[in-house]
């Protein structure tokens, strides 16, 4: 007797709805895409929770940067005066020959908008042209506090905010206390 087994491949186009009622009939794509962000952001996480305890003063930060669902580069803050987690993602894109212009870029924790021992992650990101940055969650830090995400909407750069940030704020929460004030009340 000769059984035959028949696999059924679901792409992510197969398991989009086709009309959703709530949006008049039509499909926007917002469901999908919170998935794709979601999944790319947890690898941005996976990032930058891999090199927690290495970064000196430094958040431990993850970046992944994706172009038409193909992951085209990855980094991870490194150690003080080493690059950041943006920097990282982009040289490591480059390097395989792939433009970051036009791609999303996922980011743990909001670019650097301040020169210390590197230069402004938003303003390399502002300088490479990605369609979109998608940020897990702002940077508190004095010198940043929403100038990165300023700089790149300025610069035309579409900027999604809050993709798994209470996640986010729970790996970060170390770093985070230094600079937001205590939640507590009693």
């Amino acid at each position: 007797m000769l059984t035959v087994l028949t696999v059924l491949t679901v792409t992510p186009v197969a398991l989009a709805p086709r009309r959703q009622p709530w949006l008049g009939g039509r499909f926007d794509g917002s469901a999908m895409m919170s998935f794709y962000d979601e999944s790319y952001m947890l690898r941005a996480l996976e990032l930058g929770r891999a090199v927690a305890g290495n970064t000196g003063d430094n958040p431990p930060v993850g970046c992944v940067i994706v172009r038409e669902g193909t992951q085209i580069g990855q980094g991870a803050t490194q150690p003080p005066g080493g690059f950041h987690a943006e920097a990282m993602a982009v040289r490591e894109a480059e390097a395989a020959g792939q433009a970051v212009a036009g791609s999303d870029v996922y980011v743990t924790l909001e670019p650097c908008a301040f020169t210390g021992r590197t230069p402004p992650c938003s303003r390399l990101l502002v300088e490479k042209r990605p369609r979109r940055v998608i940020v897990g969650i702002r940077d508190p830090h004095p010198q940043v506090r929403g100038a990165g995400i300023a700089e790149m909407r300025e610069a035309g750069i579409e900027v999604v905010e809050g993709v798994m940030a209470d996640d986010l704020r729970r790996v970060l929460a170390g770093w985070l206390a230094r600079f937001e004030p205590s939640r507590h009340t009693g």
